[in-house]
């Protein structure tokens, strides 16, 4: 009877246990992709600024490339 109790009581530590470590688990996942996120995001900034300057650059050299064909000067 000693024995079962003993398994029965390991059994619910062990439980106990791994719920503790679930949570522990699951906390440092949340720290690493806040990390992750908060050094993602400025890389992100950037890229969209370059992408964005990008897409204003191109017109407008087409826009000057036209009418300086348009003054001769080229």
């Amino acid at each position: 009877m000693l024995e079962v109790i003993g398994v029965l009581l390991f059994l619910w530590l062990m439980g106990k246990v791994s719920g503790l470590l679930f949570r522990l688990a699951w906390g440092a996942v949340k720290v690493i992709a806040i990390l992750l996120l908060a050094a993602a995001l400025p890389m992100l900034a950037a890229g969209l600024l370059c992408a964005g300057g990008m897409m204003l650059l191109v017109p407008s050299g087409l826009l000057l490339l036209i009418l300086a064909l348009l003054k001769g000067d080229v």
